[in-house]
Parts: C-alpha cells; structure tokens; sequence
C-alpha cells in the first residue's frame, strides 16, 4: 500500500508541474502525468491543448488520420 501512496504523490506533483509549466487543467495533467511517470513514450489524444506538453510526444489523432 505504502508504494502505490508514493506513485500517487509523484502523479501529483508531476501533474502540478504540468499545470505551472504547460497551463493544462488538472483533469488533463493528472492523466499526462501518469503516462509520463509509467514510461509512456508518446500520448495519443485527439485535444489539441496537449500539444503544450513538452515532456513527452503528443499524437493528435485527426493530424495522424490526415497523413
């Protein structure tokens, strides 16, 4: 339990760090967050405010369909 309390807190801040560094909403930046502390290497997502985040590659779904 004790773990997954610490994982929790790194999401949190992490997330916090998203929102002062990219201004992306807390609902947003918790799930960047995640995907960036369990070692995703890209984010799939068809919002673009996403695109802000500089801290891992952002797919925006319709600029891949267009291609």
């Amino acid at each position: 339990m004790l773990s997954r309390e610490f994982r929790g807190l790194g999401v949190t801040r992490e997330a916090s760090d998203l929102r002062a560094t990219d201004r992306i909403k807390a609902p947003d930046a918790i799930q960047l967050a995640t995907a960036i502390l369990y070692g995703a290497t890209a984010f799939l997502t068809n919002d673009r405010i996403f695109e802000r985040a500089k801290e891992i590659d952002i797919l925006i779904l319709d600029k891949l369909l267009r291609s």
